[in-house]
């Protein structure tokens, strides 16, 4: 059996997530998962989605495993297949969104600075508070690059729908 060369046990991630969590409650806690890592097995993934499942995380950045010619991964036996690693990071993905749409509800009814950054459409200006956020808010183009108080009203989809707080 193989593993990713990691100086940290799931039992310390854990820990560490936790008292984040604790310290600062609105904190936007993310982590990387590689799906499919040679010898990965179905019980060994079914583990992997229920610790992270299970841990106060806010969302997910879930990459495929691939191949690197010259590294050790690529020499490994027991690769595991593409549609198998597919399907795995779409179950992790979900969860992602479900984590993500979970601390986002949280945070309805808070004022928060966005630092409006794009316009997103013809009716929405784009920004991210400072705690990872992306808000959406209707307004001018005279709001671009300036942090702006706001209140978050709704969800849609990963996204936080606001108003101005004038």
């Amino acid at each position: 059996l193989q593993k990713m060369n990691r100086t940290y046990t799931p039992d310390l991630f854990a820990e560490k997530v936790t008292i984040i969590r604790k310290i600062i409650p609105n904190a936007a806690i993310g982590a990387d998962i590689i799906v499919g890592f040679p010898s990965e097995t179905d019980e060994m993934f079914e583990k992997t989605f229920s610790f992270v499942k299970q841990l106060p995380l806010t969302y997910l950045h879930v990459f495929p495993f691939s191949e690197r010619p010259g590294t050790i991964a690529a020499q490994l036996p027991n690769p595991v297949s593409s549609d198998v690693i597919k399907a795995r990071c779409k179950r992790l993905r979900a969860l992602s969104l479900e984590k993500q749409q979970a601390f986002l509800k949280t945070c309805i009814g808070q004022k928060l600075g966005v630092l409006f950054e794009e316009r997103w459409n013809s009716d929405f200006l784009k920004g991210t508070t400072d705690n990872y956020i992306s808000v959406l808010v209707k307004g001018d183009d005279s709001l671009l690059q300036k942090e702006v108080p706001v209140k978050i009203t709704a969800i849609q989809g990963r996204f936080a729908i606001a108003d101005r707080v004038l």
